[in-house]
């Protein structure tokens, strides 16, 4: 904290503390041992899931999208992180994590997002999403139409979603969505500010902008 600290104010202290860290080695703990009573097991729909994942993903993306998803194998982390899912379940699941990947690299992936310097497009981008997946999950909202690929991706998950949770549940998955979008908007913020967060602020953030309730609420 003490380089944090006497980098703010001297320059852009985001491109001061990269520099300063540059070249060095820092020692991350094994986390397999962290988690070791964790079950550990690969769904065995795992190769049926992957093959129909693809053919999504290349009605979906395209170009270095599609490069980087394939690369990904969104298959291998549904099927690890659902193994005991009846494959209908992990589809569904997979297919979320397909989308959160993919659309959280549309505004902050510097290999692949056109809006990453454009705060407004960002901004269109995050409403456009919000309103189209409400439709799904809040009751009694508007029709939306969206010709964006990367968000209309979510339309499997939605469909699932409302035909099979309660209200209360579709609102938690809402919400849970709701500040998944605003706090990689405020990502964006902070990054094109060129400031450095406090740490409370960062974790904050992160678990928003990480998708960490979005996942649990799948999971319930």
């Amino acid at each position: 904290m003490g380089i944090i600290f006497s980098l703010l104010g001297l320059g852009n202290p985001r491109k001061r503390l990269v520099r300063s860290l540059r070249g060095k080695t820092f020692i991350i703990p094994d986390l397999e041992s962290i988690f070791h009573h964790w079950p550990y097991a690969v769904n065995p729909e795992v190769d049926r899931l992957k093959k129909e994942l693809n053919q999504r993903m290349e009605q979906y993306f395209s170009g270095n999208m599609l490069r980087k998803m394939q690369q990904a194998d969104a298959a291998v982390f549904g099927a690890s992180w659902w193994p005991y899912a009846s494959y209908d379940t992990l589809y569904v699941a997979a297919c979320l994590g397909l989308w959160l990947f993919a659309w959280d690299d549309e505004t902050d992936s510097v290999e692949i997002s056109t809006m990453l310097n454009d705060s407004e497009r960002g901004a269109a981008f995050r409403q456009e999403t919000k309103d189209f997946i409400r439709q799904f999950l809040v009751p009694d909202s508007d029709h939306s139409i969206s010709k964006n690929p990367i968000i209309t991706n979510f339309e499997v998950v939605g469909v699932a979603i409302r035909d099979a949770c309660t209200n209360s549940q579709r609102e938690t998955f809402f919400r849970e969505l709701e500040y998944f979008i605003d706090m990689v908007d405020e990502e964006q913020k902070v990054l094109l500010s060129g400031r450095l967060p406090t740490v409370e602020e960062y974790q904050r953030r992160r678990m928003g902008s990480g998708a960490v309730g979005v996942c649990l609420a799948i999971t319930e």
